[in-house]
């Protein structure tokens, strides 16, 4: 969505961010942004990029489809809202509904730039809000705007910032590129619950969260999902830097002979198929009932068949990480072949 950001708890921003990169450009950016000479308009473009990256993040619901809302679930509105001075401080903001009005507690001091208050009265017809519930009609509110008619193209400077992005060069540009994402993926996976968001051993679950990572990375590639090659559909295609790398995703389900067929058979004929100049084969170990040691037997049955030299193998630890109090090893990491 195109927004124009008006209103917006930092704070409560940045803890929805996944840790790591992100979350620390995040903070970083932020301070920088309190030097700035036009310090309100540098923090609104921050929080117009970290709101969308948090609505398709985390797939939220619009308020309106919420039919048994939870205390804390969150969410996100598109439509009118109304404003109405409260305190000296403080001001409501109301989200009405078909048979139910929301209401919330907006402070002045999160206002980020000077003209916020003369938007944020009375009624705005085309708000954009993310919250959470608090009670049967109550919610907290982490950020406002409004839609943008101006409308933006592509990946903004601020988008970069934000998600670390890196100026590749070189051969290998696209590779460290993928190689990247891929870290990401598994930081995001392992350290900041995006297990939860895999829902039980769905490829497509898996599919949908790297293409989101990927869609916010700031790099300068293109990212295509289900790309069809003459001889089937291959999962992902990267463009950029002059190459084309092809990547297919599986779960592992204890079949070694599928395991092996996707990266021998497979991935290869997609790479023949269309040329591809490199292909990545990622297995996503999910079940929680096989033991920490699952992802390194992965990579290394893997690693002994015969595949292509052109193919990079990545081995993802998608379990719900047990607490780091009650471990008794450390999962190795999977790197790039």
């Amino acid at each position: 969505m195109d927004i124009y950001a008006t209103y917006a708890r930092p704070n409560a921003l940045a803890r929805a961010i996944p840790n790591g990169v992100m979350s620390e450009n995040f903070h970083s950016l932020w301070d920088r942004a309190s030097e700035h000479k036009l310090a309100g308009a540098f923090k609104a473009s921050i929080v117009e990029e970290v709101m969308n990256l948090i609505i398709d993040l985390y797939q939220l619901p619009l308020l309106e489809q919420l039919s048994q809302p939870k205390v804390g679930e969150w969410f996100y509105h598109v439509g009118s809202v109304r404003f109405r001075r409260t305190g000296s401080d403080t001001r409501q903001i109301s989200i009405p509904l078909t048979g139910k009005t929301w209401v919330g507690t907006l402070w002045d001091e999160n206002m980020l730039t000077t003209s916020s208050s003369h938007h944020m009265k009375n009624l705005m017809t085309n708000g954009i809000v993310i919250g959470c519930v608090t009670s049967e009609t109550d919610a907290d509110i982490f950020a406002v705007g409004r839609e943008n008619i101006l409308g933006t193209t592509g990946i903004s400077e601020t988008a970069k910032i934000i998600t670390g992005s890196d100026t590749f060069a070189g051969p290998d540009a696209l590779s460290d590129v993928i190689s990247m994402l891929l870290s990401r993926y598994q930081e995001a996976i392992s350290h900041t619950r995006g297990h939860q968001l895999l829902k039980g051993d769905q490829e497509e679950d898996c599919q949908v969260l790297f293409d989101i990572l990927a869609k916010y990375s700031g790099t300068e590639v293109e990212v295509h999902r289900e790309v069809e090659t003459g001889v089937g559909p291959v999962d992902f295609v990267i463009s950029g830097y002059g190459q084309q790398h092809a990547l297919e995703f599986k779960v592992d389900r204890k079949r070694t002979d599928t395991l092996k067929h996707g990266l021998c058979c497979q991935l290869p004929s997609y790479l023949n198929a269309r040329g591809y100049h490199q292909g990545w084969y990622v297995v996503i170990v999910s079940n929680q009932a096989t033991g920490s040691g699952r992802s390194q037997e992965v990579f290394d049955f893997l690693n002994e068949q015969d595949f292509p030299a052109e193919i990079h193998i990545r081995v993802i630890d998608g379990r719900r990480q047990e607490s780091a109090s009650k471990r008794k090893d450390v999962i190795p990491t999977a790197e790039a072949r």
